[in-house]
This record gives C-alpha cells, sequence and structure tokens, in this order.
C-alpha cells in the first residue's frame, strides 16, 4: 500500500513538471491521472534485499555531480584536440559475486549510472554472467588502467549507496 501511495505522488509530481504548472487544475487532473495510470499499468513488485545508505547515497551522488562536471570538459577537450581520432576502448566489468546477487533493479542502477556519465556508455548487461560491456571515450593505453578504476570506483558507489557491500567488480579490457 505504501509503494502505492508513494508511485501516486511520483506521478503526481512529474506530472506537475510536465504541465510546468502548480494550478489547481493541474493539481487535480494530476489527482485523477496518476492512480488511472497505476491501474491501467500493472507493474511488479520491485523486491530489495538491501537497505540503501544515507550517507553512501549522499557521498555518491556528490561523486556522480563531479564525474558530470568533469567528464563534460574532458568530453570537449577529446573533441576540439582530437576530434574523430579520439580513442576508445570497451570495458567488460563483472559485478562482483556474492551469495546474494544484485537485483536487476540495482544492475539497471549501475549501468545508468555508467551511461549518464558523459563519455560512457553501458553497451550491454549480460544478466547470467553478471557484466556490463561498458564504452568509454578518448582513452589510450596509458589511460586504460584510470577508466577501469573509475568504473570499477562507480559500481562500488552504487552498490554501497544500496547497501549492497561486498567484493569489487572485476573489470577487464
Amino acid at each position: 500500500m505504501t509503494g502505492r501511495v508513494l508511485t501516486t505522488g511520483w506521478l503526481l509530481v512529474v506530472w506537475v513538471l510536465l504541465w510546468g504548472s502548480l494550478s489547481p487544475a493541474v493539481l487535480l487532473s494530476g489527482l485523477l491521472v496518476a492512480p488511472l495510470c497505476l491501474a491501467a499499468c500493472r507493474l511488479p513488485a520491485l523486491g530489495t534485499r538491501s537497505r540503501p545508505r544515507a550517507l553512501a547515497s549522499l557521498r555518491a551522488l556528490g561523486r556522480f555531480a563531479v564525474d558530470q562536471l568533469t567528464s563534460t570538459v574532458d568530453v570537449a577537450r577529446a573533441v576540439l584536440r582530437r576530434g574523430p581520432a579520439a580513442r576508445s576502448a570497451v570495458l567488460a566489468v563483472r559485478l562482483p559475486e556474492r551469495s546474494v546477487p544484485p537485483s536487476d533493479l540495482l544492475v539497471a542502477t549501475i549501468a545508468n549510472r555508467l551511461s549518464l556519465t558523459p563519455a560512457t556508455l553501458t553497451v550491454d548487461v549480460d544478466r547470467p554472467s553478471g557484466t556490463l560491456l561498458v564504452y568509454v571515450l578518448d582513452v589510450d593505453e596509458a589511460g586504460l588502467e584510470d577508466a577501469r578504476r573509475d568504473v570499477a570506483r562507480t559500481v562500488d558507489e552504487v552498490l554501497g549507496a544500496a547497501g549492497h557491500t561486498g567484493s569489487r567488480p572485476g573489470v577487464r579490457p
């Protein structure tokens, strides 16, 4: 029941943002449309196996903001300096093995976090092997190890924020 109330509230916020107005008509129509959307689109329950950590979530959010700024500058520099000659790589990121593997929601969060940062893109998710293929822009042989560390750090931050601690992910080119 709490999940439906939170989802309805979230849909109402999205409705208000879409309309760009906080008028009574928009609020009332959102209160009517949100439950209809939930009734029409029955979503499966998302079971979580861990409890989110507030401090780790704030740290991961801050790191995400820093990554946005630095990666944007790096992409601009690569485009202006090297243009089409910028080198790239695809890294295979193996999620940490545990007795309880990360949920689909957590794997999707990791993949999206990596893709939302400029200069990286999650190309493929292989759920049975727990491997993500991540494209990294403007990386050469010397910077490949730094790219591996950055991707592994990002995976660790998301897992830590979700309260899913354990061994480090394995990253290979």
